[in-house]
């Protein structure tokens, strides 16, 4: 899944003459996949699921993409936040099998 589309970063990361480099930083759990060529950023859920209910409760996704100018070695850090939207995918749990009350006319 692309998260992330094109980074708009100024530069070309691939070919003969690189003038950035990119880079992933903070990467916790490997969540994220960077192709640095096309500047874009991909969900890496292969074999789990990512879920913001118990026991996984991932609410954010926080990244650090660094890139260097390779003509002058400069370092800039872009931050992309991925926030997980909560989606009712669980069938409702209730704690007795039936329930009995009054309700006034």
């Amino acid at each position: 899944t692309i998260l992330v589309d094109s980074m708009l970063i100024k530069g070309t990361a691939g070919g003969s003459d690189p003038t950035i480099e990119l880079t992933l930083k903070d990467n916790t759990d490997y969540w994220v996949i960077l192709d640095p060529i096309n500047q874009r950023l991909y969900l890496n859920s292969t074999g789990r699921v990512l879920d913001r209910d118990p026991p996984v409760s991932i609410q954010s996704i926080v990244v650090q993409v660094q890139c260097i100018n390779r003509k002058v070695g400069t370092v800039i850090y872009h931050e992309v936040r991925i926030v997980v939207r909560d989606r009712n995918d669980n069938s409702p749990q209730f704690q007795q099998e039936q329930y009995y009350v009054a309700v006034n006319e």
